[in-house]
């Protein structure tokens, strides 16, 4: 049928139909254009590789039948044949990740015919994406030779294949697939070759071929090449598939071929297999599975690549020679697995029965969803489909009603009462009892005359139901995400929950319980604890001698409003700061761009000279002035005469993070008080601004570098007395003019000389202090933190601080890469967002996975547990006995009325922490301790903490040799 051909072989709007009789080629074209005459369509641009068959076509419907596109390869009707060829690479483009992806898409293979020319480019194109660079970002000098090499290397005639696999006509019997497999550490190739009968001859042609890289993501143990050669041969059994589905053709049989001896021991074995392997030998069974030699298998170029020249003098377009000769004369192989020889018999296993405690499965499938509402609405609309589909009623949509919401939670209810029935232990202490619905309820102690009012008979909800999760969340969110006394109060209004208060707890506030509250953990986690802070940098504190200003920081700081030219204008001020003897250089610019902080940068070195290092912030001005100035100094010397010729080391400091750079943000408060205080509201011309910071640039290089003692009389140092050593108003040589030796004299080279060496004198004297005084200083402003046992690691999910909008509307992020310090401490991280990679200090993210802080080395000393007297204890032996290993274990009593099987850990009735399911927590509680320790008061907080408690009892920092933390993990 005409029409099933059409609706075979349509591609958009193409068809491609054949036939090996010209007269029934004739008979499809009437039967074309009938079909879609009857669709008010015209079918034309009829492109035929008989010439015949083309002049009976009228000259409307002709196509081109010099040259066209099939599918996007180029077919030569004339000549029956394709040709492919690959794109020139211009030498002048950019190689760039976007550009090399495109040369490489514009070779368009489906048929896979290509695939050893075009291997080497995906190899490259799989390296350049482990670069991680931007689009169009030039990459490495590496890459881009090889890139070179490669396209070089392609280049070559087309490569031009026939597309009937034969000219004659093809027998209906004794026609094959023989698919041939090969592994490589880098690729996996197919090939897959028809053979077929021509009358008394026989030919094989490529039909399907596949170049595959190892992905990057396949585990080390997985890519031995053994595996690989496993996995190659699994893909063949797809294409097999595929093949046998598309030809129309009868086949003999289908034969997989392998150089891998290893592979087919593994299908052949009768033992169980590793489950890598076992699933794949599985599949690969159903087929019949021969051994080549490594050099006569085809597939093996599709592994290794190989150039346009190259491959037309391989075997790849018609596989092994001897694959056209009749199958006696094929070389012997004794390596081979036949389905019908080897049928696998598995060798029994023994196995040792134990006894297992069966976990309960509820019947109704709630985790798909975690939102409480979301559940009992789609059983409601299950029910109502149940219902009707009974009834066979008319199925008209209409919103959900509340009754049928409250038959579907009550649904839910009796699920899970009956997947974690209460043992007798519960129905004894809450006096359980079913009502006439079949729901479980709690009397409690209430007397008789109250028994028959529902609300104050609470739904028993098991503790370990995913429902009862899902309601307490629900009531933690109706309740605008309040504290665990405020969600139980409500809960309690309809249900009740054995161990209620540590049952919320974990379902809101841990992080192990897959449905805690996120917008409760963003709230309320912390940030990761930077670490101590390290050395200070040699660039800092090196006594060899070196002129001021080697090493600088640099920052802006404005805007000012300035009058110039008859009007208001915008200047900023550019501060440099030499990190040895803190003294400062301002430089005026009149706008935040590159060349403007270069034009400054170039009067700074003017009159201070040339810096070795610089540190700043990551102001975009700065990075744009530091690739200028890197290719600045890379420029011969008769074209940089004005400029020193050498390299600047440029350091720039984590983004978010002020704190690195206090070097100039402190000296810039020091410039920014006094000039507010001068200024105040005035508006001051640019003279006199410029005349302004100058001035306060003098006053801040005067300031005393070290503590003024009262009661001693030392010489003072300051960074004026290094920047320029020698008193003001005072003559470089003191010399006595009433002396009877003297005698006036010129400036002689030898006074010259003198004055040079006195100069130098006052410069090392000054620069003897700045070591004797000023280095021992910084010692004394060491400030040591808590060691951070929690650090940062890659892939842990982030909450990333930003200086604006609310806790709840920062971004998540995923730690991509950690960088350390001087000290090999972690100090900063790269984080992936919304595919943009951010650089932040850790103490600006906020950890939201699950880690263990809990250290099992630590002994617990002292501990105070307060229990109920009117318990019986049965459930708090496990605890006492493992609290037996304490040096001291005190039993507080307590005639709390509590309900029967709860306990909470206490210190004179004052809850330890916000929640003891999650340590963290006690970090936030010690810091609060700390400021109430003094008067001995903890006051409420919104977790609801309790407010009494002594010094020195449980809850204060001072008794964190309790080590609550693990009293909790000991408990659970």
């Amino acid at each position: 049928m005409i029409e099933e051909d059409i609706l075979k072989n349509i591609y958009v709007d193409n068809i491609i139909v054949g036939t090996d009789e010209l007269e029934e080629l004739e008979k499809i074209y009437h039967q074309l254009k009938e079909v879609f005459y009857k669709a008010k369509m015209n079918i034309r641009e009829f492109i035929s590789s008989d010439k015949e068959i083309i002049n009976k076509i009228p000259e409307e419907d002709k196509g081109n039948n010099e040259r066209t596109k099939l599918l996007g390869i180029e077919w030569i009707p004339t000549q029956d044949i394709y040709r492919i060829k690959l794109k020139k690479w211009e030498e002048d483009t950019i190689t760039t990740k976007r550009t090399i992806l495109a040369h490489y898409a514009s070779t368009f293979d489906p048929l896979g015919l290509l695939s050893p020319v075009l291997l080497p480019y995906k190899i490259l194109l799989h390296k350049i994406w482990e670069e991680k660079a931007d689009w169009d970002q030039p990459i490495s000098k590496k890459l881009e030779e090889e890139w070179i090499r490669i396209t070089k290397k392609q280049e070559g005639e087309p490569i031009e294949i026939p597309r009937k696999i034969s000219k004659n006509k093809i027998n209906k019997e004794g026609n094959s697939l023989q698919i041939f497999a090969d592994a490589s550490k880098e690729a996996m190739g197919i090939a897959a070759y028809l053979r077929c009968k021509t009358g008394e001859e026989t030919v094989t042609k490529l039909l399907f071929a596949k170049s595959l890289i190892v992905p990057k993501s396949v585990p080390s143990k997985h890519k031995t090449i053994p595996k690989l050669e496993l996995q190659a041969l699994k893909i063949a059994t797809k294409i097999a598939k595929y093949l046998e589905k598309e030809i129309d053709l009868e086949l003999e049989e289908i034969q997989l071929w392998t150089d891998a001896i290893d592979v087919i021991e593994w299908l052949k074995s009768d033992k169980r297999l590793e489950t890598f392997i076992e699933n794949r030998a599985k599949i690969i069974r159903n087929y019949n599975v021969k051994h080549i030699k490594g050099e006569e298998n085809p597939a093996d170029i599709a592994t290794r690549g190989t150039s346009m020249n190259e491959i037309q003098n391989t075997n790849w377009l018609e596989g092994p020679s001897w694959l056209k000769k009749d199958k006696e004369e094929w070389p012997e192989t004794k390596t081979y697995y036949d389905t019908k020889e080897h049928e696998r018999k598995i060798k029994p296993t023994e196995i040792t029965l134990m006894t297992i405690i069966e976990e309960k499965v509820e019947e109704i499938d709630t985790t798909r969803s975690s939102s409480w509402i979301k559940i009992k609405r789609v059983l409601a609309l299950a029910l109502r489909w149940k219902k009707k589909s009974i009834k066979n009623k008319n199925k008209e949509i209409r919103p959900i009603e509340a009754k049928e919401l409250e038959r579907s939670e009550k649904a839910l209810i009796k699920n899970i009462q009956k997947a974690y029935p209460p043992n007798e232990e519960e129905r004894k202490n809450l006096n359980i009892y079913e009502d006439n619905e079949e729901i479980l309820r709690c009397k409690g102690r209430l007397g008789a005359e109250k028994a028959h009012e529902k609300a104050n008979q609470p739904i028993f909800l098991p503790k370990k139901a995913r429902i009862t999760a899902m309601i307490i969340k629900q009531t933690h969110i109706d309740m605008k995400h309040s504290g665990t006394n405020i969600v139980l109060a409500k809960l309690r209004e309809r249900y009740w929950v054995p161990q209620a208060r540590r049952t919320i707890r974990t379902t809101i506030f841990n992080k192990k319980n897959e449905l805690y509250c996120i917008t409760c953990l963003k709230k309320n986690i912390k940030a990761y604890q930077l670490p101590n802070p390290p050395d200070l940098p040699i660039y800092r504190i090196e006594e060899k001698f070196e002129k001021p200003f080697s090493s600088i920081g640099l920052d802006n700081f404005g805007p000012f409003i300035v009058k110039h030219k008859n009007q208001q204008s915008k200047i900023w001020g550019l501060i440099f700061v030499c990190t040895r003897i803190r003294a400062i250089h301002i430089e005026v610019v009149f706008d935040l761009t590159a060349d403007e902080f270069l034009a400054a940068f170039t009067r700074f070195i003017a009159r201070r000279g040339a810096p070795k290092l610089i540190v700043s912030d990551n102001a975009k001005t700065f990075k744009k002035a530091n690739k200028a100035i890197s290719q600045l100094w890379q420029r011969p010397k008769e074209t940089n005469d004005t400029l020193i010729n050498k390299g600047i080391e440029w350091y720039f400091n984590t983004e978010a993070a002020p704190w690195q750079g206090g070097l100039f943000e402190r000296t810039i408060q020091m410039v920014k008080n006094p000039l507010s205080k001068t200024i105040g509201r005035r508006i001051l011309k640019l003279s006199e601004m410029i005349t302004l910071l100058t001035e306060i640039e003098k006053y801040v290089n005067e300031r005393p570098l070290t503590y003024i003692s009262e009661n001693e009389i030392n010489e003072v140092i300051t960074p004026w007395k290094i920047l320029v050593p020698y008193p003001d108003n005072e003559p470089i040589l003191k010399i006595d003019e009433e002396e009877e030796e003297y005698i006036p004299r010129g400036d002689t080279r030898a006074e010259l000389i003198k004055r040079y060496t006195q100069n130098r004198r006052l410069a090392k004297h000054y620069w003897d202090l700045w070591k004797k005084e000023y280095l021992p200083s910084l010692l004394e402003r060491q400030r040591r933190n808590i060691e951070n046992n929690q650090p940062p690691k890659v892939g842990e999910l982030t909450l990333i601080e930003q200086s604006e909008g609310k806790r709840n509307q920062w971004k998540i992020g995923k730690i991509e890469k950690l960088y350390t310090g001087a000290d090999n401490k972690i100090r900063s991280a790269l984080v992936k967002v919304q595919g943009k990679f951010l650089k932040r200090p850790i103490n600006k993210l906020y950890n939201l996975e699950i880690n263990d802080k809990i250290n099992n080395n630590q002994t617990i000393k002292t501990c105070t547990i307060g229990i109920n007297t009117n318990d019986k204890l049965n459930h708090n032996f496990s605890i006492l006995s493992k609290l037996q290993a304490m040096e001291d274990v005190s039993l507080a009593g307590s005639d709390d009325d509590m309900w029967a099987g709860e306990e909470e850990v206490r210190g004179d009735q004052a809850s330890f922490g916000q929640d003891p399911e999650d340590p963290s927590s006690w970090q936030d509680m010690a810091e609060y301790q700390d400021a109430n320790l003094e008067n001995g008061t903890l006051e409420t907080n919104d977790w609801g903490l309790f407010t009494t408690c002594n010094p020195g009892q449980p809850g204060h920092r001072r008794c964190e040799a309790l080590m609550t933390t693990n009293f909790i993990h000991m408990e659970e």
